[in-house]
């Protein structure tokens, strides 16, 4: 049954896009523009009729195709199907697009703002690996399992961002000082094992090479 809403729902959606207007599926003939007559020279009409034809090529295409086969339906079937099917998928079209303006948009730029904050904290660690270890290249050194640790990281700086105005009032006074801080914590937490592990390679070396 929901298979069947999904299928209704796109054509209604699919036949808005095809016409501009409820009067090219009501009345196909007067969307056509008036023709023009006018005197041309024999030069002139094989250059407009080259720009129709280039014009007629562009224009043809599957939408097109699809309008045209539309038009040549019966009014009274154009008029008792295809008409609702436009005005529901054209109803469809502004409730999706004011759902993503109201609701998915700013849950979007949220989710982006804390996803540049992962990437700057993440590119920190790399800056902070790199400057203690300038021989070792930085994909040694670097892990994707490190930013997964950055993510959840972030992920709980924004929880916390959300829920500490409901305790403290004055949060939002502190709350820049606040992510600086667990954000370097963050840096701290990742690199200080990456040094570790290095320092402790390079000691197992030197005692190699000593025995």
């Amino acid at each position: 049954m929901s298979g069947v809403a999904v299928f209704s729902a796109l054509l209604c959606i699919t036949t808005s896009t095809i016409f501009d207007s409820p009067s090219e599926i009501i009345n196909p003939d007067a969307s056509s523009p008036t023709p023009v007559v006018r005197m041309l020279t024999m030069e002139e009409a094989i250059d407009t009729a080259a720009d129709a034809e280039k014009h007629k090529a562009r224009k043809k295409g599957i939408k097109a195709a699809i309008a045209e086969w539309v038009q040549s339906l019966p009014a009274a079937l154009r008029v008792g199907v295809i008409l609702p099917l436009y005005a529901l998928g054209t109803l469809i079209t502004k409730a999706l697009g004011a759902v993503f303006t109201g609701v998915m948009a700013p849950v979007l730029a949220a989710v982006l703002k804390w996803l540049i904050l992962a990437l700057v904290i993440f590119l920190a660690i790399g800056l902070v690996l790199k400057a203690i270890f300038p021989d070792i290249p930085l994909s040694k050194l670097l892990r994707p399992k490190y930013f997964l640790y950055v993510l959840i990281g972030v992920a709980v700086i924004a929880l916390l961002d959300k829920a500490l105005p409901l305790v403290f009032s004055g949060y939002r006074a502190w709350a820049d000082a606040l992510k600086f801080t667990l954000g370097l914590l963050i840096v701290i937490i990742v690199v200080v094992p990456v040094v570790t592990h290095r320092m402790k390679i390079v000691r197992d070396r030197k005692m190699a090479l000593e025995a």
